[in-house]
C-alpha cells in the first residue's frame, strides 16, 4: 500500500525530531560539524555551482570555509544547515557557535562562518527556489533553543539570504541589518579596443599621467608585470614580504604577522592553485616585486581580496600602475569583471564609481533577550553610528 504524508503530519514529524525539518520533499538538517566534515561533501558543494545557482564566487565554495575553519573557528562548534530534495544537495548555510554577540555581549549566537578574510558570505544554494530552500533553512533554526540571536557578516544587499530575513518576520522574529562594505566592481566591457571604457571619465587624466609615472619609473631599472596562475611558493612568499614591508607590517595587521591569517591564506593560495584559480600579478624593478595582487579567478571573474606595494615607490604610484596593466589584460583575456573587494576607497574609486553593497543581517528572538539586543545594536548602534559619521565622516565616502 503506498502511503503519504499531509502537511500536518509533516509539520508534526518535524517537531519531533530534533535538527530535521522537511518541507515538500526537501529535508533540512542542522549538523555539528568538523572541517574535515566538510570537505567530505565538497564535490557535493561544488556541483551546486552549476546552473546559475549563486555560489558561482569562490568565497562560496567549500575550500572558503575549510580554510576559516581550521584557521579561525576552532576553538568554536562549527556548524552546516543542509537542505537536500531526496538525495540531492540544494542548499547550505554554515554556521559558527558563539556565547557572545558583537564580541563582548553575553548571549548565545549562531554567525556565518565566517569573518574580516572571507569577503562575503550567503545562503548558498542551487539552482532551485531559494525561497523556498530558505524556509526550509530557516525552520530548522527557528525550531532551535541554542541561540538568542543569528548574525551573518557582509552578506550582498541583494543576496539570498534575505529570504531567510523574510520568513524570520513572517514569524514575528525581529530582524534587522547593518550596512557594512560598499566593494567597487569594475564590468570589462566586450568588444571594446579600450579596456578602459567603463572607468570614470573624471578621472581619466589622472589614468592617463601614470604612462609618465611608468616612463620615470623604467628609468629607475627593468620594469615587468607578471603573471603567476601556479602554486610557487615562492610567490606567495614574495607577496608576504611585500605586504609585511609597510604600514600593514608596522600595525601588525600584514598576514604574516599573525599565524591565524597565515594558515587561512596559504590554504586558500594552494587550494586556488590546484584548482586553476589562482591569478597573481605582480610589478617588478629590477627583478624585485614592488606591487602585488593575491588573485583569484572564476567564472570569468577577477577577484582582489589581497593587494600590497612598497611604500618606498609610492611617487610613481606602483599599485596603481599594477592595476591598470591588470584591467588591461583582464580584458584582453575575455574577463568580465574585476572585483576589487574590500571596502570602498579613493584609490578604487579611479577605476570605478559601480559598488556592491554588503551588509551585516541579524534575526532576534522575540524574547526579552531577543529585544534587549535588537534595541541595543539596530537601534542605538545604529543612532551612535550615524553621530560619528556625522562628525568624523564616512569612512567609505568618496569624491
Amino acid at each position: 500500500m503506498e502511503l503519504s504524508l499531509d502537511q500536518s503530519h509533516l509539520a508534526l514529524f518535524s517537531c519531533i525530531t530534533p535538527g530535521l525539518f522537511i518541507m515538500s520533499h526537501s529535508v533540512a538538517r542542522f549538523t555539528t560539524v568538523s572541517s574535515d566534515k566538510i570537505a567530505s561533501i565538497a564535490d557535493e558543494w561544488r556541483s551546486l555551482s552549476n546552473g546559475g545557482s549563486n555560489c558561482t564566487e569562490p568565497f562560496l565554495q567549500p575550500e572558503w570555509f575549510i580554510a576559516y575553519s581550521r584557521s579561525f573557528g576552532s576553538e568554536q562548534p562549527s556548524h552546516l544547515v543542509t537542505v537536500r530534495d531526496g538525495d540531492s544537495l540544494t542548499g547550505i548555510l554554515p554556521l559558527i557557535s558563539s556565547r557572545f554577540f558583537l564580541s563582548k555581549i553575553p548571549a548565545k549566537t549562531l554567525s556565518s562562518l565566517s569573518g574580516i578574510h572571507s569577503c562575503r558570505f550567503d545562503m548558498i544554494h542551487g539552482n532551485g527556489d531559494a525561497s523556498q530552500i530558505a524556509d526550509s533553512i530557516w525552520s530548522s533554526l527557528r525550531e532551535r533553543s541554542d541561540w538568542d540571536v543569528i548574525e551573518t557578516h557582509d552578506v550582498p544587499a541583494d543576496g539570498s539570504f534575505m529570504h531567510i530575513l523574510k520568513h524570520a518576520q513572517r514569524d514575528g522574529f525581529l530582524t534587522g541589518t547593518w550596512s557594512t562594505r560598499k566593494s567597487p566592481y569594475l564590468s570589462l566591457p566586450s568588444g571594446e579596443s579600450d579596456p578602459f571604457a567603463n572607468c570614470p571619465s573624471s578621472y581619466k587624466s589622472f589614468r592617463h599621467r601614470l604612462k609618465s609615472k611608468l616612463r620615470k619609473l623604467e628609468v629607475t631599472g627593468r620594469v615587468s608585470f607578471n603573471l603567476h596562475t601556479t602554486g610557487e611558493q615562492d610567490a606567495l612568499a614574495q607577496f608576504l614580504k611585500l605586504e609585511s614591508s609597510g604600514w600593514k607590517g608596522a600595525n601588525r595587521s600584514a598576514i604574516a604577522s599573525d599565524p591565524s591569517r597565515m594558515l587561512f591564506y596559504s590554504t586558500i593560495f594552494d587550494e586556488c592553485a590546484e584548482r586553476g584559480g589562482l591569478r597573481m600579478y605582480s610589478l617588478t624593478l629590477d627583478s624585485k616585486p614592488i606591487a602585488m595582487h593575491l588573485g583569484i579567478q572564476m567564472n570569468d571573474c577577477y577577484y582582489a581580496p589581497k593587494v600590497a606595494y612598497d611604500e618606498n615607490f609610492a611617487a610613481f604610484s606602483p599599485g596603481q600602475l599594477l592595476v591598470k596593466h591588470v584591467i588591461a589584460d583582464l580584458h584582453s583575456s575575455g574577463f568580465k569583471k574585476y572585483d576589487f573587494l574590500g571596502p570602498r576607497a579613493p584609490w578604487k574609486s579611479v577605476w570605478t564609481e559601480h559598488v556592491r553593497e554588503h551588509q551585516n543581517c541579524y534575526i532576534f528572538r522575540p524574547t526579552l533577550k531577543g529585544r534587549s539586543l535588537y534595541t541595543l545594536s539596530m537601534q542605538l548602534g545604529k543612532s551612535l553610528r550615524h553621530l560619528r559619521h556625522r562628525i568624523k565622516g564616512d569612512p567609505q565616502a568618496c569624491g
